[in-house]
């Protein structure tokens, strides 16, 4: 058999060749590739678009290391990456737990709410029913007393029972006791038809007992019933105004308004644009137009408290964006009061580039994200 043999040009070759082929991928690369195809991720982007973009840039970085043999840097971006992205992931599941918290707090509020309306219904039949047996002993009590008495002068003191009884469950709907006061209310009402049955019957010491009764329960469901009431009718009152307010700030020209809610307050929110030039932080000339209109605004309204929030684009340093912002909110500020507003209703303050309503990346975004938000607060 013929010996096969190796030249050294073939054997230079060869080891050129296995030094040009790509190296195994890093296992910090491959997890990042992994990672970046979770679901979660999408998430993640929406909510923290810039470690996102952070973690994309290092992994195209790391591949093309990885590419060019440069294992070591490749390792270096990816894990990197990772960090951003799994910085991103965590934000995501942050706020999907509290979401969860949030949920099972409001599950175990209602549990509540439905134990404590449990009880009380229980505690009202209870209560009812110690009414029935005080009723049956006043009509032991009070038969023997009421037998002194003559038919008419028994008939007639049984009837201004009952009408007092009547009296004092009407003044109970007055207050919508119905509704705000059910236990008490059913019981007055069953009682008063009680006793009127029983006057119709001729047992006027009965009808009497009942009646007394009857007007016990009806006071007391006053009674509950009447701050309830006027706290639901303040409510109505309230979110008429409300609804007004939003319908009057509509009309404001230039100024597109809307709601929102952070946790249990409302803000109806006017974000006012154009008012100042470049970096300036006083308001520019012929700007006054929707000043005056928000002071109107405020005047007609005066008893919500209101913010005024500074907000910038992102050309710049943060914290010199976020004392400019605040320097615009408080040239706002100082326009209003020289109208006639009070200091002590605002709060002011500067968000900076921190609380964008779209991207700065083009010009017209940039003049969106620069404003100055007016914000009536309520609940």
């Amino acid at each position: 058999m013929k010996a096969t043999t190796f030249s050294p040009m073939g054997l230079v070759l060869g080891l050129a060749l296995c030094a040009c082929s790509t190296p195994p991928k890093p296992r910090e690369l491959d997890a990042l590739e992994k990672l970046k195809g979770q679901p979660i991720v999408e998430l993640a982007r929406k909510r923290a678009p810039g470690l996102i973009e952070d973690s994309d840039r290092m992994f195209a970085k790391s591949r093309e290391e990885w590419d060019s043999n440069d294992l070591e840097n490749s390792r270096r971006d990816a894990i990197m990456g990772l960090i951003k992205l799994k910085t991103a992931i965590a934000l995501v599941e942050q706020d999907q737990a509290r979401a969860r918290e949030t949920s099972a707090q409001s599950e175990y509020k209602r549990s509540e709410d439905d134990y404590a309306r449990a009880a009380k219904e229980l505690a009202a039949t209870n209560e009812q029913i110690t009414l029935l047996q005080k009723l049956q002993e006043a009509r032991s009590a009070t038969a023997a007393e009421q037998q002194k008495l003559t038919q008419e002068q028994q008939r007639a003191a049984a009837q201004d029972k009952v009408a007092a009884a009547q009296l004092a469950l009407k003044t109970a709907e007055t207050v919508d006791a119905k509704t705000y006061a059910a236990p008490e209310y059913s019981a007055a009402a069953d009682m008063l038809a009680r006793g009127e049955t029983e006057l119709k019957n001729g047992n006027m010491a009965a009808a009497q007992t009942s009646a007394e009764l009857a007007k016990q329960k009806a006071d007391q469901a006053a009674a509950t019933a009447k701050p309830l009431y006027q706290q639901a009718e303040q409510s109505k009152q309230n979110k008429a105004r409300d609804e007004a307010l939003g319908h009057d700030a509509a009309g404001i020209s230039g100024v597109t308004v809307r709601l929102e809610r952070r946790g249990d307050v409302q803000r109806l929110v006017l974000p006012l644009r154009d008012l100042f030039v470049k970096k300036q932080t006083t308001l520019a000339s012929g700007r006054e137009a929707a000043i005056d209109q928000v002071a109107e605004l405020l005047k007609k309204y005066p008893t919500y408290p209101v913010q005024i929030v500074g907000h910038t684009d992102n050309r710049g340093k943060h914290d010199q964006l976020v004392a400019l912002a605040l320097a615009r909110a408080n040239s706002v500020l100082n326009a209003l009061i020289s109208r006639g507003l009070e200091t002590k209703r605002f709060l002011v303050s500067g968000s900076g580039p921190d609380e964008p309503v779209t991207d700065n990346k083009t010009s017209s975004g940039r003049a969106q994200n620069n404003r100055v938000e007016i914000i009536f607060l309520y609940q």
